[in-house]
């Protein structure tokens, strides 16, 4: 959580207060919840009337709440408290800025206690992390990148050498086989890029960093196995299909759905889930190693990146962390980013 200084001018009674260490636009345009936990307690055996709690700060709206009544011994959610940064500066935002936001409790026209929190504010092509709201994540898998459809365009041809039908069709068929297809098309036309993998910039948990774009990554002729993942995903999602995200400790991979299906959360640890999905007895998924999409020194196929992802999962214990499942996300109203598709 954001790191918080508390001060009480009166005993017994202050202010607790858990924000996220850091916000973007596009956390703020699908309305996270910036405030874990925003509470007044009163541990005194007085009962307290008319209590304002005010917020402000740099780059924070101001807003407050009136607490007509707060019983001894009582702690009240600050519910109505509204927490808004200023929409206009996150946009021109082109590196962090830490910003101080300040809650303050005033009773009959005394403070009785405030409380100051730090908050990174990031440009909306960062990426925070799994450790801070992961599934914003979906915010950069971009279908309607230019970058996709010319990608798309090459994978055409390819798809019309493996199945004899040039156009993309999602689910239409209701055919598995097809949804693969699909999905090797897509891997065939992205390696045949050559992309020279690079390192990820940090940690996955609380990875703080930019995230290239799929014209970024063409342009450059490199890319990390995040952003790898980011760019299969939002073609698979420009065909009409249904992806995931899946993070072991320092490797991102991408699951497709063989069968129109979705998962019911957006984010889960249910390593099982996808091991069952995935098992060739139940085939309704497909799991693919995107770092064999980057260049190698022996060029590895389809089938075999398949079978690398399965491996890689199965013989993750304590790596493997969550998967995002993107349509799911989408349901939860996590759009792709207007302002990195503008950039």
């Amino acid at each position: 959580m954001g790191s918080n200084t508390p001060t009480s001018t009166q005993k017994g009674v202050t202010l607790q207060i858990e924000l996220l260490p850091c916000v973007n636009l596009a956390m703020v345009d699908n309305q996270v919840l910036i405030g874990n936990r925003c509470a007044l307690v009163n541990a005194t055996d007085n009962e307290m009337e008319a209590i304002t709690v005010v917020v402000s700060g740099e780059h924070v709206q101001d807003n407050s709440m009136t607490i007509n009544r707060l019983p001894s011994n009582w702690t009240v959610q600050l519910s109505g408290l509204k927490l808004e940064f200023d929409r206009q500066f996150l946009a021109q935002l082109d590196v962090p800025v830490k910003t101080r936001v300040s809650f303050m409790a005033h009773c009959n026209g005394e403070l009785v206690c405030e409380r100051e929190s730090e908050v990174c504010l990031l440009p909306d092509n960062y990426w925070a992390g799994l450790d801070v709201m992961p599934a914003a994540v979906a915010a950069h898998v971009l279908p309607h990148s230019l970058a996709v459809k010319e990608l798309l365009d090459k994978a055409s041809p390819i798809l019309d050498q493996i199945t004899g039908e040039a156009q993309f069709d999602d689910y239409q068929t209701q055919d598995p086989n097809r949804a693969r297809a699909q999905l090797a098309a897509i891997y065939r036309a992205i390696q045949l890029n050559e992309f020279t993998l690079e390192p990820l910039k940090n940690e996955l948990n609380c990875y703080r960093s930019p995230v290239r774009t799929p014209e970024q990554i063409v342009e450059a002729r490199t890319a990390n196995c995040l952003e790898l993942a980011l760019m299969v995903a939002s073609c698979i999602e420009a065909c009409g299909l249904n992806s995931l995200l899946v993070f072991l400790k320092d490797r991102v991979m991408v699951g497709m759905w063989l069968v129109d299906s979705y998962n019911s959360h957006t984010v889960s640890d249910d390593k099982a889930f996808l091991l069952k999905a995935a098992n060739d007895s139940v085939a309704e998924m497909e799991l693919l190693d995107v770092v064999a999409c980057a260049r190698q020194d022996k060029e590895i196929t389809f089938n075999e990146a398949t079978q690398r992802a399965d491996a890689l999962l199965r013989e993750a214990e304590q790596d493997f962390n969550c998967f995002i499942d993107i349509k799911a996300c989408r349901l939860q109203n996590i759009k792709p980013s207007r302002l990195i598709m503008a950039a």
